[in-house]
């Protein structure tokens, strides 16, 4: 670094030296490979296993999405007649 450089330079330089200067913390969604290759080299990882609802499947989300607005309809008219 040279005394000549703009000053937000430097700090853009600066943050970036002490972002990559820290230990890691990573909270892994679903891909357990990438997981498992953090964890060799010494990362925390938090894991959490989702996956897609209905794995992904458009029409059974559709379904699905149907059933549920189908069950909030059936539970605000029992308790609309109660």
């Amino acid at each position: 670094m040279t005394d000549n450089e703009p000053e937000s330079k430097r700090i853009r330089k600066e943050k970036k030296e002490n972002l990559f200067s820290r230990n890691l913390k990573v909270i892994n969604i679903g891909i357990d490979t990438f997981a498992d290759d953090l964890e060799r080299q010494g990362v925390q990882v938090v894991k959490v296993d989702w996956r897609p609802p209905a794995g992904g499947d458009i029409e059974i989300l559709k379904l699905l999405d149907k059933l549920e607005e189908d069950s909030d309809f059936l539970k605000r008219a029992r308790t609309e007649t109660c």
